[in-house]
């Protein structure tokens, strides 16, 4: 489909935004979203190369997403707010 320049802007500015959030994440936080929600990993595998139970990785998935929700919400309403104008 073809994306319009305000769509292209936003997209950018999106991704910036998840970058800067996933970079405030603590690093054994950062490295389990990353390795599950980016690369495809399953929990049991990421339990497995940090060498830690999978309800820990669980926790860990959930307590970054959070985060990461919580980070993105604010910039999302904006920009939603932004287009209605």
């Amino acid at each position: 489909p073809v994306h319009s320049p305000a769509d292209k802007v936003e997209t950018r500015q999106l991704g910036e935004q998840l970058t800067q959030a996933l970079s405030q994440l603590p690093p054994e936080l950062r490295a389990i979203v990353v390795l599950v929600d980016v690369e495809g990993f399953t929990q049991r595998e990421v339990a497995g190369m940090h060498g830690v139970p999978e309800g820990t990785v669980a926790s860990r998935l959930f307590r970054a997403r959070r985060h990461l929700r919580t980070a993105l919400e604010a910039p999302a309403r904006d920009a939603r707010l932004w287009r209605h104008q």
